[in-house]
């Protein structure tokens, strides 16, 4: 099912009522016809709008169609459309609809924080950086459990950024790739101490192990431990 134009009319019209009913017929379409084009009509409507009513029909979806979402929001990470897509993710994290956990056990959280690791723009980086900080409170145990070797993995590669400072890299981005690594790191010590500190002495600590990356925890690294705590190599 499409939706027609005069229904985006009627979503952005200032009667609340009709945005109750688009959200309704979403509802009962998606569980009546199996039809999901209605989600991807609904995503691409927003990635060009911004539109917060848009916004409000997608995040009343019912839990059956998560996947179907993310699906079609993990497509359009992959795109042109990936900051507009992040900042999508964002919102829908921050209302925290029922269905969020799915997150954790979908191929979506493991993107995101490929572009932590490896994004080449800095804003998209503190996007996705702020995701993550959002779930891990939200969804401790299932983010622990799904996704915690990819956000071991997604510290080093922000930190070794951070401390190579790139040329092409603006000296203001840098303020905040450092300050979105502050927040990992207190987030990743802060609620998973034991497997934070095993990663970090098995990835900086062994003599195995290059230079770079010594470098890397001690000039990056190790001043965020509190000082009692900074030899825990």
């Amino acid at each position: 099912m499409a939706l027609p134009s005069e229904m985006f009319a009627s979503l952005e019209s200032c009667d609340g009522r009709s945005v109750e009913e688009i959200k309704q017929l979403v509802n009962e379409s998606l569980a009546n016809n199996k039809d999901t084009s209605i989600l991807s009509t609904l995503v691409d409507y927003y990635l060009t709008s911004r539109s917060q009513r848009c916004l409000d029909v997608l995040v009343a979806i019912r839990e059956t169609s998560a996947k179907d979402l993310f699906d079609k929001l993990h497509e359009c990470l992959k795109g042109k459309t990936r900051q507009c897509t992040l900042t999508l993710i964002a919102n829908i994290v921050h209302r925290q609809p029922p269905w969020l956990h799915h997150i954790t056990s979908h191929k979506i959280l493991s993107h995101i924080l490929m572009v932590v690791k490896s994004a080449p723009e800095p804003v998209h980086i503190m996007q996705a950086s702020m995701i993550i900080f959002s779930l891990m409170p939200m969804l401790p145990v299932q983010f622990g459990t799904s996704a915690l070797a990819d956000a071991f993995e997604a510290f080093s590669a922000l930190a070794a950024l951070c401390t190579r400072r790139p040329s092409h890299i603006h000296e203001s981005h840098l303020k905040y790739l450092k300050l979105s690594l502050q927040f990992l790191f207190q987030y990743l010590y802060g609620m998973y101490p034991c497997n934070f500190l095993a990663y970090l002495r098995g990835y900086y600590g062994s003599q195995d192990h290059s230079r770079e990356r010594l470098t890397v925890y001690t000039m990056t690294i190790r001043v965020s431990f509190p000082d009692h705590q900074n030899n825990v190599l």
